[in-house]
């Protein structure tokens, strides 16, 4: 069983630096750093606790911008209510993107219009490897459909 420290401590540096929560001595000036205004997760190790923290206190903060597994996505604009459509087409957003998406969402009074058409919807990052296999093993069923 993992335990609360283990999992605070596999939090990747850049999210403790996001949301100013040092943990390790050598953090401690974080909280003085200015957090960065487009963060980018894609290349760290984000696991289930981090992306819970993440989601329970990133709208706490102006990020702008945030990408955890597909593209970037305006938060700031979300939080701000500065958006009536949300054009997110083709992101390659999984299920993790869109559950920190939806923690800026639930506040929103300005969106009435989300495209969400052709993501990851459903799927965890972590299943991107079942997708390619699916894909291979229907590819010959797939040929004559065309999906747009």
């Amino acid at each position: 069983m993992v335990t609360l420290r283990e999992n605070i401590f596999s939090t990747p540096p850049m999210l403790r630096r996001v949301l100013g929560h040092p943990i390790l001595p050598q953090e401690k000036s974080l909280k003085a750093d200015p957090a960065p205004k487009s963060v980018d997760f894609r290349s760290a190790k984000m696991n289930q606790f981090s992306l819970k923290y993440l989601g329970k206190f990133i709208y706490e903060h102006n990020v702008e911008s945030l990408a955890v597994n597909g593209g970037p996505m305006p938060l700031l604009s979300i939080k701000l209510n500065n958006l009536v459509e949300l054009n997110l087409r083709e992101q390659n957003l999984y299920s993790e993107d869109l559950f920190i998406l939806s923690q800026f969402l639930k506040h929103n009074t300005s969106v009435t219009h989300i495209n969400l058409s052709k993501n990851f919807i459903g799927y965890k990052y972590l299943d991107e490897a079942k997708i390619i296999e699916m894909k291979m093993k229907n590819q010959d069923k797939l040929k004559d459909f065309s999906f747009e």
